[in-house]
């Protein structure tokens, strides 16, 4: 995974070891063994820290240093981990649950809900340009919850949730950079543009 300012790229995990690079020197940065040691997924941050998951589903945020920052309890293994693009935030997404949202400022968990979620290995999360939202592409359907901390005193946050009424299966998708807006795109080979004020049908 790049980061999201394109800054610094993350191989491996798996049976793969871990590597990362500094692309505007193509520099590879040394990661301590402790760092990459049984990482299954991984993501690196504008300035050079990595957030990364184990089998078990720890998801562990390093510093550029190789220090450890913050360590968060798994729930199984999980399809995807990422930085918010201000680098405040980290998200894990497990199967058949809703994802996990921890707040780095001081490791707090927001009350992400999903009464329905999909158990689909293959789901991936992506964060609007400005981190108010975090979208997952399950397949089945795109789930939008609103990630701003400017809502933080709303208790829990149920997704908005989009679907191709063809039911086809959904690839990709992409928020807005403000996230109000989300493009879809699905295998009968059409794409959406969705309205998250009237989410109802594409706008």
């Amino acid at each position: 995974k790049f980061s999201a300012g394109g800054e610094y790229l993350a191989l491996g995990g798996e049976s793969v070891p871990l590597r990362l690079w500094r692309l505007e020197t193509g520099e590879e940065v040394a990661l301590p063994p402790e760092v990459a040691a049984g990482v299954v997924l991984a993501e690196p941050g504008r300035l050079g820290g990595l957030v990364t998951a184990d089998a078990e589903g720890v998801v562990r945020v390093w510093s550029r240093e190789g220090g450890l920052l913050h360590s968060f309890p798994g729930r199984g293994r999980p399809a995807d981990v990422g930085f918010s693009p201000d680098g405040l935030s980290v998200f894990a997404h497990y199967p058949g649950a809703a994802p996990r949202l921890w707040r780095l400022s001081d490791g707090s968990l927001v009350a992400l809900e999903d009464q329905a979620a999909s158990p689909s290995r293959n789901a991936r999360g992506v964060f609007s340009a400005d981190s108010s939202r975090l979208m997952i592409v399950t397949g089945e359907s795109v789930r939008v919850w609103n990630a701003g901390a400017e809502e933080e005193s709303t208790g829990l946050r149920l997704p908005t949730v989009l679907m191709h009424p063809s039911q086809w299966w959904i690839h990709h998708g992409a928020p807005s950079p403000d996230g109000t807006r989300v493009v879809t795109g699905a295998r009968d080979a059409t794409a959406r543009l969705w309205d998250l004020t009237h989410p109802g049908t594409p706008a």
